[in-house]
């Protein structure tokens, strides 16, 4: 396992054993969000500049520091259906 994979996988458990330690709510908050980080990691990613056609106000937000790498689909799901129908958000 590399070395940054290996810091992202303690990470996670770290804030999972806090969450567990700070109440049910916390964790479940917690472990919902890792859930949710997860299927967005495992969706395709898309082309930005697809994106930046109808939403040039983020070209910028997008291009420079450190969202750089970031692609739109680690914090938006539903991009394919968005993609293949732009009236729908």
């Amino acid at each position: 396992m590399s070395s940054k994979r290996s810091a992202i996988v303690l990470a996670l458990v770290s804030l999972i054993g806090f969450g567990l330690m700070r109440g049910p709510s916390l964790s479940e908050d917690l472990v919902g969000g890792i859930e949710a980080w997860a299927q967005a990691r495992a969706v395709r990613a898309v082309d930005v500049t697809t994106c930046y056609g109808c939403h040039a106000e983020i070209k910028a937000f997008h291009t420079r520091g450190k969202h750089a790498k970031v692609n739109c689909v680690s914090c938006h799901a539903g991009l394919d259906t968005h993609l293949q129908n732009p009236d729908i958000p």
